[in-house]
């Protein structure tokens, strides 16, 4: 998740090196621009479209991935090694399903430019687009996520009223700092993620209204003005709080437990064996057996040679 919106704020910082006019707008052939309507005539249009829509999706769908685990071992109980094995499934859907839905609208040309922003996606003016590739996806994912993360804390309120019979109070005091942490967590996701969605909502629901009253030219120029444009808070909200959600997971994610992992992981090197004279080379047979955690251990064997008077089937180890 943290590695999906760091790709979707890369979309954002694209503004400070590239104009939007040259993201947006297109020559008219008269020495001026005019801005872009089907994003598929500029390729920066939709590299920016494929950055923030294909790992935008794909954050959506590792947060469902992440409820879904802390169900399976909340409720399940289902271990480390359980869930490890059907990773690679986990991988498929969230990379896969992004992907199907990005070649899509690409297909169908449904990308366009957003002028207040300077970039490009989808549902900036075909309320339809909107509805089927950002508001139904985003809904069904939050949906679905809410209720696997409802589960996994029913699942542990349960087990914290059993260990409450128990003398010794540490499990419980471990256990509530997990649900409060794992609650925080839920909160900061779950709020932007409704304000995001509600906005999507409110475009959807006036995107006509704005449409029409803009083309009524029986109506007061400044009443057009202030009553067929959207709220631009409104918009600027949505943007914050798609890219608030990266902060909190990089606070989640930057603890001293990752930090103390990643050292682990990067600092481990294989142990090596050691120096064997050519002359005893073949005096050993190196096996390397796998140990539970995964890591390669290595074991040495001395090899009984064949004296002068013994033959060779009779070596053994």
């Amino acid at each position: 998740m943290a590695f999906c919106y760091l790709m979707y704020s890369m979309a954002y910082l694209t503004r400070l090196f590239i104009p939007a006019e040259d993201v947006i707008c297109k020559p008219d052939g008269l020495g001026s621009r005019l801005m872009i309507v089907n994003g598929m005539e500029s390729t920066l249009c939709i590299i920016i479209f494929l950055i923030q829509y294909y790992f935008g999706i794909a954050s959506h769908i590792w947060w469902l991935v992440l409820t879904l685990t802390w169900y399976l071992a909340a409720s399940r109980k289902w271990g480390l090694e359980a869930i490890n094995s059907i990773a690679c499934y986990f991988h498929l859907f969230a990379w896969a399903v992004p992907a199907i839905l990005t070649i899509a609208i690409l297909v169908s040309g449904r990308v366009d430019s957003n002028e207040l922003t300077g970039m490009c996606y989808v549902g900036n003016y075909d309320k339809w687009s909107l509805l089927i590739y950002i508001i139904i996806p985003m809904s069904l994912l939050l949906f679905v996520g809410e209720i696997f993360l409802l589960a996994g804390f029913a699942a542990l309120f349960k087990i914290r009223t059993n260990l409450k019979t128990q003398i010794d109070n540490s499990n419980i005091r471990k256990l509530e700092k997990l649900m409060a942490k794992i609650g925080v967590f839920a909160i900061l996701y779950t709020v932007p993620a409704v304000c995001i969605l509600g906005a999507h909502v409110h475009e959807f629901m006036n995107m006509d209204i704005w449409r029409c009253l803009s083309a009524d030219f029986t109506v007061k120029f400044g009443d057009v003005l202030t009553n067929s444009i959207p709220t631009v808070e409104i918009h600027m909200l949505k943007i914050f709080m798609s890219l608030v959600v990266g902060i909190t997971l990089s606070m989640w994610v930057l603890s001293a437990k990752t930090i103390h992992s990643c050292e682990r992981r990067c600092c481990r090197q294989k142990t090596s064996l050691p120096v064997i004279p050519s002359a005893h080379k073949n005096s050993y047979i190196v096996a390397r057996p796998t140990d539970r955690a995964g890591y390669m251990q290595h074991y040495k064997f001395p090899v009984r040679h064949p004296g002068p008077h013994r033959p060779m089937h009779e070596v053994t180890m």
